[in-house]
């Protein structure tokens, strides 16, 4: 056995499974007793004379002369009342344990991790709304239940607090479950994001966390322990939203398992099949058919670029897999706009099916309005010198952003709200109202108070 960085290379094994689980034992005497210590590892390449694994667990300690057991199953997980609302590992270890008491019917053992995506005749097309809360979002690129929206921008633009806020604003539907998986974030990240998701009353949302102390190996295996929860769920009839944060921790992590397993390197030293690895990840969302009682599994992927840079590798790649892109921008970010979505560069490909009939047809006058304005946007500092037609698309956009923009975590609102407020903003004249803020605030209180809301 020879061990490195989290790897290893072990001779004489025979009979082993790709993605196989296995565990390293070690013994250790103390006061005349033999301790047993039980390393979790996973099969990653089988050579000719010699077989690479990844150990799972932070705290390793493997030498040459350790044991090492096959167990012939695939990675896999188990699937509990106490996976619902916990903070869990990628072998379903629970970290801190959840405050939930239902029962529910969706409890398996040993689901296999890597599993084939279901075919087209088991999926239906996407026709039910999936609600972000945030009105620019739900209007201009609206996601469906089973769609797979990448958000994707720079550092520090927003784009995990969008995320997180996605997830809280499913409370109000009750319905959704909900799972977060944290990739190689800092660790005080994911204990904020996981006090954040336990003080809520929401209680369908899991925790996959993975910190930047981790092995690769086990973040390379968190985002697959997030989906595979997310389809069993779908696969039981529950409709189901997972955020992946994010895809470029993940591909990073895995080209350095594959650099360290000695796999010739491509393009950015990527592997060759790194398309693959987000491929089979992404397809596994989608929207079922009656065969899986109607569930679901909505994906939202993010993927950082660097300097607003999307022609990268591991961005296209992404781009390609998914159904449409938010294009979070750094420079809206500065200027104070939430979320900061630049909707020059973002597309929804099929959630407009899903969208209400009216917010559908109310959205056209929005895109008009605000093409309008970037058109006429760059001639803002010469306003003096303007039309007065012109002039007044300017301040007409400028205030049209205004309502647009939503604080995070505050002012979730449904596509009802949504419909009533861009109504507003094309048939009246809001050039007049001078505290937007206050008056979205006022307005969103009294609907909430009819029985429209």
């Amino acid at each position: 056995m020879v061990c490195a960085d989290s790897f290893a290379r072990i001779y004489g094994v025979y009979r082993a499974m790709q993605g196989e689980l296995a565990y390293i034992f070690e013994f250790k005497k103390f006061l005349r007793k033999i301790f047993c210590i039980r390393t979790p590892a996973v099969i990653l390449t089988l050579e000719k004379i010699y077989t690479n694994i990844g150990i799972i667990s932070n705290q390793f300690d493997v030498k040459p002369g350790n044991s090492i057991y096959l167990t012939r199953v695939p990675v896999g997980l188990n699937i509990s009342n106490e996976t619902i609302g916990s903070v869990i590992d990628c072998l379903g270890e629970i970290k801190k344990e959840s405050n939930t008491s239902r029962s529910y019917k969706f409890v398996k053992s040993n689901v296999p991790l890597d599993t084939k995506a279901i075919g087209i005749i088991g999926r239906s097309p996407i026709n039910e709304p999936l609600s972000t809360g945030f009105a620019v979002i739900d209007t201009i690129t609206p996601i469906g239940m089973g769609q797979r929206q990448l958000f994707i921008g720079d550092k520090g633009t927003g784009k995990t607090e969008t995320a997180v806020s996605s997830i809280l604003n499913q409370r109000e539907r009750g319905d959704v479950f909900c799972i977060y998986v944290a990739i190689g974030q800092r660790t005080n990240d994911v204990v904020k994001f996981s006090k954040k998701f336990l003080s809520s009353d929401f209680e369908l949302i899991s925790n996959i966390a993975s910190s930047v102390a981790d092995t690769c190996t086990k973040q390379y295996l968190s985002p697959y322990t997030g989906c595979t929860i997310g389809e069993t769920f779908a696969k039981a009839g529950a409709k189901n939203l997972i955020v992946y944060d994010d895809l470029t921790i993940h591909a990073n992590a895995y080209r350095q398992m594959s650099l360290l397993l000695r796999k010739p390197g491509g393009r950015e030293a990527f592997p060759g099949d790194v398309f693959y690895l987000h491929a089979r990840l992404l397809e596994r969302a989608g929207k079922f058919s009656a065969r899986y009682d109607n569930g679901s599994l909505t994906a939202l992927p993010l993927i950082e670029t660097q300097l607003g840079d999307v022609s990268s590798f591991i961005p296209t790649n992404v781009i390609s897999i998914t159904d449409g892109q938010c294009f979070f921008d750094a420079k809206l970010f500065k200027d104070s706009t939430r979320p900061a979505v630049n909707l020059e560069y973002s597309v929804s490909r099929v959630g407009a099916n899903a969208q209400l009939e009216i917010l559908r047809e109310l959205s056209k006058g929005l895109k008009k309005r605000l093409a309008e304005f970037r058109h006429h946007a760059k001639y803002i500092h010469f306003m003096h010198e303007l039309a007065a037609s012109t002039q007044n698309t300017i301040y007409t956009g400028l205030q049209t952003i205004k309502f647009l923009n939503q604080d995070l975590y505050e002012d979730s609102t449904n596509q009802k709200f949504q419909s009533f407020l861009i109504y507003f903003i094309l048939n009246r004249d809001i050039l007049k109202i001078k505290n937007v803020k206050s008056f979205k605030k006022d307005l969103l209180s009294k609907f909430r108070q009819s029985n429209i809301y």
